[in-house]
Parts: C-alpha cells; sequence; structure tokens
C-alpha cells in the first residue's frame, strides 16, 4: 500500500515507479489497456496531486481532466437541494473525470488522497497513442450519466 506522506516529485520517474511497482495500480483498468507509448506519455504529462479530506471537485471547475487514484478513496455522490446519494465509490487503481454538464455530482475524497491529472489535451493525446483508453473513459462517462438521469427524474 502507498504511503499518503509520499511526497512527490513531477518527474516521469517517480509518477512510473510508484505505478509500475504497485501490482493494483500497474493492473488497473486504465493501465491494462493503455500501449506502451501511451503509458510513457502519461508518465511524461501527468502532474501528481494532493487532494485533501473535505475537498470538493466540481464539474465547472474540475472538469476536463482525467484523475487516476494512487492511494485513497473518493465518493461519488449526486446531490440535489439538501439529499444526496452515493454513487460510486473508488479506490486506487481507478480513474474518474468529470464533465461540466454533470451539476448535480460531487466528487471528494474519504481521507487524504494521491492522484494524478491528466489535462485534457494530455489526455486526447494518449487516445491517439491507445484508442481503448477512449472507450474506457466513455464507458464510464455512459454508466455515471445514467445514473444522474435516473437520480434526477426521482428527484423531480
Amino acid at each position: 500500500m502507498i504511503d499518503n506522506k509520499i511526497r512527490l516529485k513531477t518527474n516521469r520517474a517517480t509518477i512510473e515507479s510508484l505505478i509500475e511497482n504497485n501490482e493494483i495500480l500497474k493492473n488497473s483498468i486504465w493501465f491494462k489497456y493503455l500501449t506502451l507509448e501511451a503509458k510513457r506519455y502519461c508518465y511524461d504529462t501527468s502532474k501528481p496531486k494532493t487532494i485533501n479530506e473535505g475537498e470538493i471537485l466540481y464539474p465547472r471547475k474540475d472538469s476536463n481532466k482525467l484523475y487516476f487514484i494512487i492511494s485513497g478513496e473518493f465518493y461519488i455522490l449526486f446531490k440535489k437541494n439538501n439529499s444526496q446519494k452515493l454513487i460510486k465509490v473508488l479506490s486506487a487503481g481507478d480513474f474518474f473525470s468529470i464533465r461540466k454538464d454533470f451539476e448535480n455530482l460531487l466528487i471528494y475524497p474519504k481521507k487524504r488522497s494521491l492522484v494524478f491529472v491528466l489535462e485534457k489535451e494530455e489526455l486526447f493525446k494518449t487516445f491517439s497513442y491507445s484508442p481503448q483508453s477512449k472507450k474506457l473513459l466513455k464507458d464510464f462517462f455512459v454508466e455515471i450519466a445514467t445514473q444522474l438521469q435516473t437520480l434526477n427524474n426521482l428527484n423531480k
């Protein structure tokens, strides 16, 4: 298990060694389907980020990025008015992204968590190296969008 106290340097070797030396991360669905060229590109261009407990990711502010969880857990919640419903719990090896139109979606870590972030431009370049990664992200969006639509209809 990776210690949350690890101080990350923003260089390829650090992110690559974190992932390649951890079986859960190395065998995650995201990295399992990336070509070697796509993996190298992710290592070179991603940025490590610590997200603290209580820090919320919002669709309008934090969209157009891919977040890959290195350590910690994240809750994906549907929120409308004063009610909340847990949609999904994500942990090390999982990834997520946020679309601007997911207005009723909140994502936050259960505790201090470590992720690497691919910005929109880097994400599209990753798709060109490894087309399967685009399908993985699309499947994630479809799953979340379907759940949001169901919950929005229930709360009308």
